[in-house]
């Protein structure tokens, strides 16, 4: 008799790469796991990104594709060959960059001389509009924060028990999942990952606010347990604040990018030595235009579609 299926988890990809622990089932039917630093026990994922490079590998009679899913946390890769035909379809015709939903299995691989690497062989792919990349980002924020609170709860006991967890008012899965991740992990960078997934969110609400995504409880500083925005930092979306500057420098280094595409008859893509040269001209240094385009990557709002050159999505 076979499983159930598998749920599939929302997970960002900063979370879902830094995964390190695969747990294996005892049966011959028995699913695989993989265990995130915040607990989120994983055999199938449901991620919504940018599709932004697709390489066959294989050849046109047997190919087998490898592509990366950009959110705004980092990128998702996917592979597809000859077990996942389905999947393997959409990508040899896909045109990208475009936004895609994926439903697909957990891979892990351990090469021999060490590290823990994690990949998605997808079961569907399908186009999708920007709007649902926003509500899946929306959706996976709110998953990341209970798992990140549920890990600083349970960080707190004596002696980390999930059913305390769930007498707090958290969900079984999410309190089991902080006993893992306590007991595989150790102490986990939490102001991390809540970090990211505040970047995350300000990426697609902009300027929206939202009670539901609140700063949570950090980690203990001088016996007491501060949020992310207290203290004497600006408050979010100020115009001295750290964010505001970042979001006005990344629509500035969006509109170079764009500027310099469209006058290049190639089509290509931006040259670096170009976007370099105009954002002299705004006085922008060169550090700080190599950082935002860093941040440009990971968001999945510009791609690379050759060496050198830079293209918005």
């Amino acid at each position: 008799m076979s499983n159930p299926r598998e749920m599939a988890y929302r997970i960002f990809a900063d979370e879902f790469n830094r995964s390190a622990v695969k747990v294996v089932g005892e049966g011959e039917y028995s699913p695989n796991y993989i265990i995130s630093p915040l607990g989120a026990k994983i055999n199938r994922v449901f991620i919504v990104g940018v599709l932004t490079d697709v390489e066959n590998l294989g050849s046109p009679e047997e190919p087998f594709f490898r592509a990366k899913v950009s959110d705004t946390t980092g990128h998702f890769y996917l592979s597809a060959g000859q077990y996942n035909p389905a999947a393997a379809a959409v990508l040899a015709d896909i045109s990208f960059p475009t936004y895609v939903a994926v439903v697909g299995k957990v891979r892990s691989f351990e090469p021999e001389d060490g590290g823990f690497f994690v990949s998605v062989n997808p079961e569907t792919i399908k186009e999708v509009a920007e709007n649902l990349r926003d509500y899946w980002c929306v959706r996976t924020g709110k998953s990341t924060k209970e798992r990140i609170e549920a890990y600083i709860e349970a960080e707190k006991m004596t002696k980390p028990d999930a059913d305390e967890l769930i007498k707090l008012g958290f969900a079984p899965a999410v309190a089991e999942g902080a006993i893992l991740a306590i007991e595989n992990y150790g102490s986990v960078d939490t102001d991390m990952y809540f970090r990211n997934m505040v970047s995350a969110l300000t990426t697609v609400l902009r300027e929206k606010q939202s009670e539901e995504f609140t700063p949570v409880p950090s980690r203990e500083v001088n016996g007491e347990y501060r949020t992310s925005f207290e203290g004497d930092a600006k408050p979010q979306g100020s115009e001295d604040s750290p964010e505001f500057f970042e979001e006005e420098l990344d629509k500035i280094v969006l509109d170079i990018i764009e500027e310099v595409d469209t006058a290049d008859a190639g089509g290509d893509g931006a040259l670096w030595d170009e976007i370099l040269g105009i954002s002299e001209t705004k006085k922008i240094p060169r550090d700080s235009l190599e950082e935002t385009m860093g941040r440009l990557l990971n968001k999945g709002l510009i791609y690379e579609p050759v060496i050198g050159r830079m293209k918005k999505v």
